[in-house]
């Protein structure tokens, strides 16, 4: 192996290394393009693009990009518990930096064979929409936040509780989905739901909450059979 394919090891601390692999961007141009076409996407996606790139090149070890690469490194992130969606981010984040250096997309008939492979396996496997936190999980979580005694412990419990009772959303947390199943619980139409939540359609709320609407349903039957 060459000098200039040679991958470069960058000790971080004495239990954690970081892998530079220079081989896809080598030129001080090629590192410049790739900054620059970065630097275009939001935050979010571009923090996500260096992530996936970082293990891929370690992965890669100096290996040429080719649809047979990356083809095998979906399958092996996909073996490895990733979700298809998390493996189509890395996919694009290759193909993403070779465009911008100018090359052909590496993706082509084996990478579509491997996803293809991947929807197979992944079928039967999706769990559907998360549940909501209980009224009960919410206030627990609450005052073990209010017990540490902490300015720190007070703000967290404010802000859980201004997120469950006001409906408001945060990132990969449920708790404005457990406002809506409260709500719907409570009685509280679909409409009224995604007016109170901002969700778009009230569809959205009947499949987020159709547990809900399935007991209020069996109950109004139950409790109330002359009612139309």
């Amino acid at each position: 192996m060459s000098s200039q394919f040679r991958p470069q090891f960058n000790i971080v601390s004495p239990n954690r290394w970081r892998l530079r692999v220079r081989v896809a961007e080598k030129s001080a141009g090629g590192r410049a393009k790739v900054r620059r076409a970065l630097a275009s996407l939001t935050r979010k996606t571009c923090v996500n693009y260096r992530c996936a790139l970082s293990r891929f090149d370690f992965w890669a070890r100096g290996r040429p990009v080719s649809d047979g690469l990356v083809a095998d490194y979906a399958l092996l992130l996909h073996g490895e518990g990733k979700a298809p969606a998390t493996v189509r981010v890395a996919a694009n984040a290759i193909a993403f930096r070779e465009k911008a250096l100018d090359r052909p997309s590496p993706r082509g008939r084996e990478t579509r064979q491997a996803f293809r492979a991947i929807r197979r396996r992944d079928a039967g496997r999706s769990k559907g929409p998360a549940l909501g936190l209980t009224l009960a999980q919410v206030e627990s979580i609450i005052r073990a936040t209010e017990d540490t005694r902490t300015l720190w412990g007070w703000r967290d419990a404010a802000l859980v509780a201004v997120c469950f009772y006001c409906g408001l959303r945060i990132t990969s947390h449920s708790l404005r989905r457990s406002f809506a199943q409260r709500a719907t619980l409570m009685g509280a139409s679909l409409q009224e739901v995604a007016n109170m939540v901002r969700w778009k359609s009230p569809a959205v709320v009947a499949r987020y909450c159709r547990n809900e609407i399935a007991s209020q349903n069996a109950a109004r039957r139950v409790f109330c059979p002359n009612e139309s």
